[in-house]
Parts: C-alpha cells; sequence; structure tokens
C-alpha cells in the first residue's frame, strides 16, 4: 500500500495572507453581531461628559452635558447642563435643568440651582408669559405712552376675592401647603388687563405686580374723600362745584 503523504507546511508568504483573510473575517462577524444585538432606539440626543445619557436607552431629543448629566433619564426632551445636572431624572419628560440634580418624578419642570436663598439689591423681578418667555419690566416715563389716572378704576378692586387653596400638583408631590391668592379666571371678569394668558388664551396667572399701583390708587381716592382739605391724589382731574372739590 502507499504510505500516506504528509501535508506540506505553508509557506511564509500562504501564513501572511491565510491570517488577513481570517482577521477580515472576524471584522465582518463582528459587525454584523454588533448591528444585531445593539439596535439602535432612540435618537436625537447629545451627550457629553462621563456617564451623561448613560441610562438611556429609549428616550429621544435630549441634550445633556457635564459629569453625570441625565445619567439615569430615560425620558424624552430633557436638558441638563452642567455637573450632576438632572441626574436624579428618570422617566419624565420635557424638563430643564441648569445645576439641579433634579427629583425622580420631574416631568415638565425648569430647576436653575443657586438662585434659592440669594438675595440680590437693586435688582428687579423676572416675569415669563404663557410662551414661555422671560423678561423684566421697566417703569420709566420714557418707555410708556398714554398715561392715565387709575382712580376711576380702582374702585373695582374691591370685587375681586382673595382665596385660600392648595395646588393640584403639591397635592401629588405629597407637599399641599395652602396658599391665599387670587384666582385668575375670577380677576379676569373684572380687570381683564390684570391676567396673563397661556398661549390658547386660557386665564393662567393674576399680574401680581400691577396691583401695587391699583392699591395705591384705591387708598389715594378714599383718603382724598375723607380728609377735610380736600388734597387730591397726583393727577386726578377735579372741578368746582361751589362747595367742595369733585374728583373724576
Amino acid at each position: 500500500m502507499p504510505s500516506p503523504t504528509t501535508p506540506r507546511a505553508p509557506t511564509h508568504s500562504q501564513r501572511r495572507i491565510l491570517a488577513r483573510k481570517q482577521h477580515h473575517w472576524q471584522q465582518q462577524r463582528g459587525d454584523r453581531s454588533a448591528r444585531a444585538s445593539v439596535q439602535p432606539r432612540c435618537s436625537g440626543n447629545l451627550a457629553i461628559g462621563v456617564n451623561s445619557l448613560g441610562a438611556n436607552v429609549s428616550g429621544n431629543n435630549s441634550v445633556a452635558m457635564g459629569f453625570t448629566a441625565l445619567a439615569n433619564s430615560t425620558g424624552n426632551n430633557n436638558v441638563g447642563l452642567g455637573a450632576n445636572a438632572g441626574q436624579n431624572l428618570t422617566t419624565g419628560s420635557n424638563n430643564i435643568d441648569i445645576g439641579s440634580p433634579g427629583f425622580a418624578g420631574d416631568s415638565g419642570l425648569t430647576r436653575i440651582d443657586g438662585i434659592d436663598g440669594t438675595t440680590v439689591a437693586g435688582g428687579v423681578p423676572v416675569l415669563v408669559n404663557g410662551n414661555g418667555l422671560l423678561g423684566t419690566t421697566t417703569s420709566s416715563r420714557r418707555f410708556k405712552h398714554d398715561i392715565r389716572s387709575l382712580a376711576p378704576t380702582a374702585s373695582r378692586l374691591m370685587r375681586l376675592r382673595p382665596v385660600s387653596f392648595k395646588y393640584n400638583a403639591a397635592m401629588r408631590r405629597g407637599v399641599p401647603t395652602p396658599a391665599v391668592r387670587l384666582i385668575a379666571e375670577q380677576v379676569a371678569k373684572v380687570y381683564p388687563n390684570l391676567v396673563a394668558r397661556d398661549s390658547k388664551g386660557r386665564p393662567y396667572e393674576v399680574r401680581y405686580q400691577e396691583l401695587p399701583a391699583l392699591l395705591l390708587a384705591q387708598a389715594q381716592r378714599q383718603h382724598a374723600q375723607s380728609s377735610p382739605s380736600g388734597v387730591r391724589s397726583p393727577g386726578s382731574k377735579s372741578r368746582s362745584t361751589g362747595c367742595c372739590v369733585t374728583r373724576e
């Protein structure tokens, strides 16, 4: 019987070609495996920083910038700016956390760290309208026109109804702290321009920053009516009736 032939060992050149083919095949197999096991289920996100958006596997359109920013968030349309910003958020969406870690149950809230407890001398209030625009108001005459006395309309203040209540959102969070304010819908019937409205035109909030001027006008009117000297409020008109001064 013929003896079996011994296979010849591959040459150096053949071993190099075989190694390249094997490496290429392993790369292709790895790419296919990665694509099969990690299917993208979220999009439109931006994460900059260690572990930012680290737990997100399904949320879309969120921005996390900073160490562990939005690290536990799986919601949508969240913004976390700064180290640990929004790291306590979980499934909530539409939150904005600037330097604040937020809370697990937050949804549709804005939190900015470093404001609460900070005293600002000589500043002015920051207001927000129904479309979310922030800004301030001005009191200088150079920014105004059609300036009129409030005395004829200030008497309607007595028709406003202060009430005590508890906010629905505070009840849901388990902190139903009583509050004392006005109801925007009721104020709108008395002073339509004293109410801020949301994007749908519905009464949203009372413009409390306007109330001091109305209160002052009413106090001046009552003082002028009760004062024997007939002192009238600044800017009010008067006419003589022979025995007294009538204010309009």
